[in-house]
């Protein structure tokens, strides 16, 4: 998967714009591998709209400055499903169009029993998940402890044992993606959780929170994994696999969802927990100035560099092994 700056929804200003658009300042990382270096802030209008509803290629190209605020100095969409692969830096006219990402994004289709959906999988990878399952669950007492968390009250509890959790992975230590915990969040969470719109899940291990999820459903029944995570201490259980085999499970259970939506990125398990995928790509598309083409140019170079590097590693037979140091430094 290439590198992403697409914008973040955490932090940052925004205000609604008419339409599906939202002025936001968002973070354009700059990141050599994993890590980000530095980011620079751009203000944009942010398409809203998920990418289960936007047409094929709708907004690779630009001819509506006049629908979104003068103030902006772009517009992003992220995850617009597209036909083919786009170059990155192309000038159009009136605009310059940046692709720092392009990837499959991957979802669950709820529209059959959960038995069903399990029949996706081979008859080998089944007996593996059984085996994984089963040495959890001898590990920790001889139960499978999956707690879920929906109401306020409940996510309260929630984000005090997975914010805990989170500080110790290498999302959060690594990525700067762990769980927010900021007061806007928690409060943005309850919110949802009082109007039923959010299912946290935390699997317990001997007493001890070993993997966490949360989920955020929108309307028309979409399912967002938003932040997840697992104990380090403990990957040799596998207490992720465990505990989104288990979540999605008693999502299929609740009937009336339609997608559980992996969202960006591709991730060994989004892949192997899928049951489809849509080629979609994150578009930058930017009011031309000098200022503008320097940073662009600057951030592709940068993301070339770190994919080389990549690369070479990747045929040295070393990959694997600097990324796991530098998890586990984290």
């Amino acid at each position: 998967m290439q590198t992403t700056a697409a914008p973040s929804d955490a932090g940052g200003s925004s205000r609604a714009v008419p339409g599906s658009w939202e002025v936001r300042t968002v973070p354009l990382k700059f990141k050599l591998g994993e890590m980000t270096l530095f980011k620079l802030p751009l203000s944009l209008a942010v398409g809203t709209a998920h990418f289960s509803e936007m047409q094929v290629d709708a907004f690779c190209d630009w001819s509506q400055w006049d629908s979104v605020p003068r103030s902006v100095q772009g517009v992003a969409i992220k995850s617009q499903p597209v036909s083919a692969e786009l170059p990155r830096l192309t000038r159009l006219r009136g605009a310059i169009r940046y692709v720092p990402a392009q990837y499959r994004r991957f979802y669950v289709e709820f529209g059959q029993s959960f038995e069903e959906y399990l029949q996706k999988f081979s008859s080998q990878s089944r007996s593996k998940r059984r085996r994984e399952m089963r040495k959890f669950a001898e590990s920790s007492g001889g139960t499978l402890d999956l707690r879920i968390y929906c109401t306020p009250e409940e996510l309260e509890e929630f984000l005090r044992v997975a914010r805990e959790l989170s500080q110790k992975t290498f999302q959060e230590r690594l990525l700067d993606a762990g769980l927010p915990a900021g007061e806007p969040f928690r409060r943005q969470l309850l919110e949802k959780g009082a109007a039923g719109k959010v299912r946290g899940f935390i699997l317990f291990h001997a007493g001890q929170a070993a993997a966490y999820v949360l989920y955020e459903i929108r309307d028309p029944g979409i399912v967002m994994s938003l932040y997840t995570g697992y104990d380090p201490v403990l990957r040799a259980l596998s207490p992720g696999t465990v505990m989104h085999h288990l979540s999605i499970e008693k999502l299929f259970a609740e009937g009336g969802l339609q997608m559980l939506d992996f969202t960006e990125g591709e991730g060994t398990h989004k892949q192997y927990f899928a049951t489809a995928s849509r080629q979609c790509a994150d578009i930058y598309l930017l009011k031309p100035s000098l200022r503008v083409r320097t940073i662009l140019q600057l951030h592709a170079a940068l993301d070339f560099l770190s994919q080389t590097a990549v690369r070479l590693l990747d045929r040295l037979g070393l990959k694997a092994q600097i990324k796991k140091l530098i998890r586990a430094r984290a």
